[in-house]
């Protein structure tokens, strides 16, 4: 899966649609493929495969980028279904990742609510923390998308204890934002202190004005 990216940027380019069916149906196929052999001892044993309904649904249906996307990100949440499946346990799971160029770096998997997952407060019908409770207590989910939006990490930037933060007033000037800092009590240079949130009419705009919003909080002793 850490040719996603690169795989996705290249098909946005592809402005004939003969040539992007040509490109974008083996790339499904193969995220495809790799959700069902995941995790899958089949493999061991003989030939695992796409079923002939499942490859003509993606021959039919994949017209357009977002055909793509909703079924890379269809295989993908499989693939982390799996994962959590095997932990066991019930609740919202965070799994971090982190992209770099045209690599895909896994980092840490969460049996609770993450502050990286906490981009769900402005962006979600329910946030993280409402999924988690409703999912222990079985309790019916909406992850449905309330507006676009992003997170952004306010680092600590500094080593020591009793720390406050100043530029909160013109942090939250950008507009659509909101932070969220933790209070811990002592801070580091690379040690996350908080999040910016905020929200746009796109990603960009979002992801742009939480960068803005972290960017103008300081922390200080």
């Amino acid at each position: 899966m850490r040719h996603a990216l690169p795989a996705l940027t290249y098909m946005e380019k592809a402005s004939d649609p003969r040539v992007f069916r040509f490109c974008a149906i083996p790339q499904l196929m193969a995220a495809a493929t790799l959700a069902l052999c995941y995790d899958n001892y089949g493999v061991f044993e003989g030939v695992v495969k796409m079923r002939r309904g499942e490859t003509a649904v993606v021959l039919l249906r994949t017209r357009t980028m977002e055909d793509v996307y909703l079924g890379f990100a269809r295989f993908a949440r499989e693939i982390a279904s799996k994962v959590t499946a095997s932990l066991g346990g019930r609740g919202l799971f965070g799994v971090e990742l982190f992209v770099k160029g045209d690599k895909l770096w896994f980092s840490e998997v969460s049996p609770r609510p993450h502050d990286t997952g906490m981009v769900t407060l402005c962006t979600q019908a329910q946030n993280e923390f409402e999924l988690h409770a409703r999912a222990i207590l079985g309790l019916p989910v909406d992850v449905s998308l309330r507006a676009p939006g992003a997170s952004a990490v306010i680092y600590g930037g500094i080593e020591g204890r009793g720390i406050r933060f100043a530029g909160i007033d013109d942090a939250l000037a950008v507009p659509q934002s909101d932070l969220r800092l933790f209070g811990k009590p002592e801070s580091y240079r690379k040690r996350r202190m908080g999040v910016a949130l905020a929200n746009g009419p796109d990603i960009d705009v979002a992801r742009s004005r939480a960068k803005e919003c972290a960017g103008r909080v300081r922390p200080c002793t």
